[in-house]
């Protein structure tokens, strides 16, 4: 993974094009281990939707370009939000009422509502000033 100030670039295979969307599997590298912003899993290697400004196909090797910053919101907004809701829900429902199994049932259904925002501000986000982008085909 090479970055600058601004963008990461990493090296990935198209898996998947679904309408504009390009489906890049991405392998876990050396220089990922202090960056943790990835969630690799046991595989150690990640599917991120990207766009493209060159031809490519299923089965190609190519570089993308992801900016910094919308790696970082999109964070935030994935792990805290859903958090934020819930001790909210938590702390009105208890207010209004001491029932355990109401203040369960509450942060129950506003973790619910937090991931439907999550998925939401995930599509009004997506563009293509901040979505990964495929820069270079290597496979020709």
């Amino acid at each position: 993974m090479s970055d600058n100030n601004e963008f990461i670039t990493e090296t990935g295979t198209v898996n998947k094009i679904k309408g504009k969307l390009y489906y890049v599997k991405l392998s876990k590298s050396e220089k990922c281990e202090g960056c943790k912003i990835c969630d690799f899993g046991k595989n150690n290697s990640i599917t991120v939707p990207a766009l493209s400004d060159v031809e490519c196909g299923v089965g190609d090797n190519v570089v993308i370009r992801s900016p910094i910053k919308k790696n970082y919101l999109s964070s935030i907004i994935m792990y805290l939000l859903p958090i934020v809701v819930m001790l909210i829900c938590a702390i009105v429902s208890y207010n209004i009422t001491s029932n355990d199994l109401t203040v369960l049932i509450t942060c129950a259904i506003g973790l619910v509502v937090s991931f439907i925002i999550v998925f939401v501000l995930d599509k009004l986000i997506r563009n293509k000033n901040n979505m990964p982008l495929i820069i270079k085909n290597v496979s020709k």
